[in-house]
């Protein structure tokens, strides 16, 4: 005799292949009729003008929409439009009473994010959810929605920032249905107009967003950037990688964070050319030579990372560019106020060995320099300290 555990299994199964064939055959027979009702409601329910060419149905798929249009709420231009888009839920849990989509994939369309007098054009949207005093992550209820094949336009009028994403490929994916895990991927050509000026790149950034019910906990990313031209200025490659923990414990600031940058280019026609040549001239100051003749400001290569931990930090960088090759490191213990500063700096023929120790009020260095060049290197221990040491570590408020 099979067991009663067994039937239930065998009957829910039975249950499931009867509807899911029964779906199939109504969608197959309605779809015209199903398509259009569709359009309506959405249009309805919405407020804006919906089109959908066609809605297929199939046990392994789920619902098929094709060519579909929604309309801005003036119905001028399109807020979101797409040749194909693919909704699955998951059917145990919606034989439970509840609605979990398993997938929202939507291919080859268009986006439209814009955001004019301080009202974003998706309000109206956002407010046919129903209402809950929970965060967002809390009550989504989708397991993975993408964007593949993507044009996403985004604008901002009372700022003018302007962002367009061409051939994006964006996915959320939820590890869990309440709260938990949340994955974001982003690979796109992204054109943005910032302050007037045109900066162009490519894009690829995985991101994984950790929740303690309530609150992010912990955040970790990976993002490079490839082909970076902004005005003048261009960069062969640009790779971040960073790990924030306890973000919700801002006393206990636990993070890790590395910084490449490949093949900088700075002409001296532009104005960040001197703010470069500014900080080049504060160590022509301390050194008591020029070493600026370049028309050009070159960056080879550039590496930074930063870990800090328990008020505790370390801080690395170096730098090899045509004006001045550096390496630098800091590490610090801010429970008993001490900061280890090493420094080697070459320019040209010149070559400078640097160490100090500071308590981020006064600065000790071990080298014998001139009082010029030692008031100069202790200026800038204490301004690295107050205006990147101390906001690593968070504390501001020293």
């Amino acid at each position: 005799m099979p067991s009663k555990k067994k039937i239930l299994i065998i009957s829910v199964l039975v249950s499931f292949s009867l509807i899911s064939s029964l779906g199939y055959l109504y969608f197959k027979k309605k779809g015209n009729e199903i398509t259009s009702k569709t359009a309506e409601y959405l249009s309805k329910k919405t407020g804006r003008k919906t089109v959908i060419e066609k809605i297929y149905y199939s046990v392994l798929d789920g619902i098929t929409i094709k060519n579909a249009q929604i309309k801005e709420l003036s119905g001028e231009k399109n807020f979101l439009s797409f040749e194909k888009a693919e909704i699955k839920i998951n059917e145990k849990e919606f034989l439970k009473g509840n609605l979990l989509f398993e997938k929202a994939r939507f291919y080859s369309g268009k986006a439209r994010i814009t955001k004019e007098n301080g009202i974003w054009n998706f309000q109206d949207l956002s407010n046919l959810l129903p209402p809950s005093r929970k965060p967002i992550h809390l009550v989504w209820n989708a397991k993975e929605i993408s964007f593949e094949n993507f044009d996403l336009y985004f604008y901002e009028s009372d700022t003018g920032k302007e962002i367009t994403l061409k051939n994006a490929f964006v996915s959320l994916s939820h590890r869990s249905s309440l709260g938990g895990n949340f994955s974001l991927s982003v690979s796109a050509s992204a054109d943005a107009l910032i302050n007037g000026k045109l900066i162009s790149f490519e894009i690829d950034s995985q991101n994984e967003l950790i929740y303690s019910y309530a609150d992010l906990s912990a955040l970790k990313t990976k993002t490079k950037l490839n082909k970076i031209f902004y005005s003048d200025i261009s960069a062969q490659e640009a790779l971040f990688k960073g790990e924030f923990m306890s973000l919700n414990k801002k006393e206990k600031r636990n993070y890790k964070t590395d910084l490449y940058l490949k093949d900088l280019f700075i002409p001296s026609s532009n104005d960040t050319y001197s703010s470069v040549m500014k900080y080049v001239g504060s160590v022509e100051k301390a050194l008591g030579k020029n070493i600026a003749k370049e028309k050009e400001f070159i960056l080879k290569e550039a590496n930074f990372s930063a870990w800090t931990k328990d008020l505790k930090s370390e801080i690395k960088f170096s730098a090899d560019s045509n004006l001045i090759s550096l390496n630098f490191s800091s590490v610090c213990d801010f429970n008993i106020r001490r900061d280890e500063i090493k420094a080697d700096l070459s320019a040209k023929e010149l070559k400078l060995n640097f160490d100090a120790q500071s308590d981020f009020s006064k600065v000790k260095i071990k080298q014998d320099f001139s009082e010029t060049a030692a008031e100069a290197f202790k200026k800038a221990v204490l301004d690295f300290e107050r205006n990147i040491l101390i906001k690593i570590l968070g504390k501001e408020d020293l």
